[in-house]
């Protein structure tokens, strides 16, 4: 269409340039977190068919290559954890986890949804199953109860750089390629 692109959320890779987050340092990060504090279970929880939810899965996992073992569940965008179609819901999944566990969670949303079975299953949070999230949401991280423990994903400075890269673009320069 003749007007500068820069892709922030992976979705056009290879076709634009490309900001976003850095997923594998998030995951290392938060699995380093979970290591100080002598956990060696560890799971994901995450969304199908999400890019970004799917390259934080891969690092979190790769990260956690050390421990005893690692688990995940993953389920659509829109389909509840525990709708009819899937038969494993995330309370059976938190339920069959070997205790502690430590478990990642591709979002924040998708955290307090973690919480709140673990809440209904009465598994002691952080006790048997620590949680940390992603993208440091304040108002889902306090309403969450117990609090939901969260990274910030570095959202503003993904913004700032792509406003960059099309200014460059804009100035006729050539945007960088490659990481």
């Amino acid at each position: 269409i003749g007007i500068p692109v820069v892709d922030v959320l992976g979705v056009c890779e290879n076709r634009f340039p490309l900001v976003h987050v850095d997923d594998h340092a998030i995951a290392d990060l938060v699995a380093r977190h979970f290591r100080n504090r002598d956990f060696r279970n560890f799971g994901f929880y995450g969304i199908s068919d999400e890019n970004w939810s799917e390259r934080r899965r891969r690092a979190f996992r790769d990260s956690c290559q050390d421990g005893e073992s690692f688990h995940e569940f993953v389920t659509a965008r829109s389909e509840s954890s525990d709708s009819e179609e899937n038969p494993l819901t995330l309370q059976g999944w938190l339920q069959n986890l070997p205790k502690p566990a430590a478990i990642m969670v591709c979002s924040d949303q998708r955290g307090l949804e973690l919480l709140e079975a673990c809440v209904s299953e009465k598994i002691p949070v952080p006790e048997q199953v620590a949680v940390v999230g992603v993208d440091n949401d304040v108002t889902l991280c306090e309403i969450s109860d117990p609090p939901l423990s969260s990274v910030r994903g570095g959202h503003f400075n993904v913004g700032f750089e792509a406003a960059r890269l099309v200014d460059l673009i804009l100035s006729g320069e050539k945007p960088p390629t490659g990481p």
